[in-house]
């Protein structure tokens, strides 16, 4: 296969959107504990196992300091606007349900239980710009300190199947 044709795919496959300035995601207000920025809390998410309705996932969120050394991955995912119609369930943290869009739906559908999670539109308080602010600012660290960072593209679509592949090969050759 021909690199150029290669990264040309991949560049369709990887095509991120930035996020609408309109959009925003709600969450019920007590949902959020304040985090001690003093001891550079942030919260990480643990999807519980025990899912009664296999639409819905249920989650729990928990402050933890980046200086404890706590085992955690981080997601990146792409913000698409919220939902347009479709039926995938619902997402419920510390049993109250939150707004999520379609795809970050479907990444927590594809990861597993028990590990900590980052998730950036779950584990910042949205609503509040000085936390988001100073959740932002502790970005790099936080990706840094994480023990893994994932990337969900979404489902399977088109050739997208063949940029992965190449990013697989690419990833091999790293290694």
């Amino acid at each position: 296969m021909d690199i150029n044709a290669s990264l040309s795919r991949l560049r369709k496959v990887l095509t991120f959107q930035r996020e609408p300035s309109n959009f925003s995601l709600a969450a019920p207000a007590d949902l959020y504990r304040p985090l001690n920025s003093n001891n550079r809390e942030i919260r990480v998410l643990r999807i519980d196992s025990s899912q009664q309705n296999p639409l819905d996932i249920r989650c729990a969120l928990e402050n933890v300091s980046l200086n404890s050394g706590i085992a955690y991955k981080a997601l990146s995912y792409e913000w698409s606007p919220p939902d347009v119609g479709i039926a995938l369930g619902h997402v419920f943290i510390n049993s109250q349900e939150v707004s999520t869009t379609p795809n970050l739906r479907l990444a927590l559908k594809h990861l597993e239980s028990g590990p900590f999670y980052w998730i950036d539109a779950l584990c910042i308080n949205q609503s509040d710009d000085e936390e988001r602010g100073h959740q932002v600012r502790l970005m790099t660290d936080i990706y840094r300190n994480a023990a893994a960072v994932m990337v969900w593209l979404g489902l399977e679509e088109g050739d997208s199947k063949h940029g992965m592949d190449f990013l697989n090969e690419v990833g091999t050759f790293w290694q």
